[in-house]
């Protein structure tokens, strides 16, 4: 919580404060918090939002691997998630 009061605190101070606390940190707590847009509801980021994508901030991971990794369990077991 300290990153929030530290945040809020240059936005009150200052009337501004950097890009990455105003996106990361009050819009990760206000996703938290429910907030939405006006005429929107909040998405919950799940694991089902993320995996269906209808969570905003949510992208499809593209694997790509060589041909001497592409046969290892492990390549399979990501690409089949």
């Amino acid at each position: 919580m300290r990153f929030v009061e530290h945040t809020l605190a240059a936005v009150h101070d200052h009337g501004w404060a950097h890009h990455n606390q105003r996106l990361i940190v009050l819009g990760n707590l206000s996703l938290l918090a429910g907030a939405s847009a006006p005429g929107k509801t909040c998405v919950r980021p799940t694991p089902a939002t993320l995996r269906d994508g209808s969570y905003p901030l949510s992208t499809r991971l593209i694997l790509y691997a060589n041909d001497a990794a592409a046969g290892t369990s492990e390549v399979r077991r990501a690409a089949a998630r």
